[in-house]
């Protein structure tokens, strides 16, 4: 069994993300007989900032908590708060989510909990306790990073350049296809992949290539499932 990987990657498929294309209407050519436009004035006139409700939304994922941006306020929901992690997901992709129940992963036909599947995300609900993989750039309209600005998509270059660190060389071939980030000790743990060391936990980076293809949270190396 794979020490590292928590219940957020129970029962997961992959999530497919359909891309869509803005269309922008042509400019109309003035007429021969519309007066001629007045000079422009001299000097510089700065151009206004724009409004809060008018910048790009985001959301920023952290170990304890997701923090949403949109429309200029701002939401954070905690990680222990499972429901409110289910509910902000749904506001934020604007569908409601695709619900199945998951089994235990030794085959008992215990029931563990509830997973909710959105375009491009998925949540674990155990317990009340949310875990969450993200397998898009953007949730929706809104775009989706960890607070170094990793996302899916970003370069292995650039999430070892934010502090991530090796995790787990799946195929054996000397690169990591698996790499964690924001790692932070777990007191009362022992780690099961650096002997006598305390355990950690962290956001998890999924790779193909040099290219990040997913995002979980949380995981740990002290866990046995």
């Amino acid at each position: 069994m794979r020490s590292s990987r928590t219940l957020v990657l129970l029962g997961i498929v992959a999530a497919t993300l359909v891309g869509c294309s803005a269309s922008v209407d042509a400019v109309p050519t003035p007429s021969a007989s519309a007066p001629a436009a007045s000079p422009a004035p001299t000097g510089t006139v700065a151009a206004p900032s724009p409004s809060a409700s008018a910048q790009e939304a985001t959301l920023t994922l952290s170990l304890d908590r997701l923090t949403a941006v949109v429309d200029g306020a701002s939401e954070e929901v905690a990680i222990a708060d499972g429901e409110a992690i289910v509910a902000l997901m749904t506001r934020l992709s604007g569908v409601e989510p695709q619900t199945s129940e998951m089994e235990d992963p030794w085959g008992n036909g215990d029931f563990w909990g509830t997973r909710y599947e959105w375009p491009g995300a998925i949540v674990a609900l155990i317990e009340g306790r949310a875990s969450l993989t993200v397998r898009a750039a953007r949730i929706g309209d809104v775009p989706v990073s960890t607070a170094a600005g990793i996302a899916v998509g970003s370069t292995r270059a650039a999430a070892l350049a934010a502090q991530a660190f090796d995790e787990w060389d799946e195929d054996d071939d000397g690169i990591a296809d698996h790499l964690g980030i924001e790692g932070r000790d777990v007191a009362g743990t022992t780690s099961l992949v650096r002997p006598g060391e305390v355990g950690i936990e962290f956001i998890g980076l999924d790779l193909d290539g040099d290219l990040v293809t997913a995002i979980y949270l949380p995981a740990n190396d002290y866990s046995d499932i």
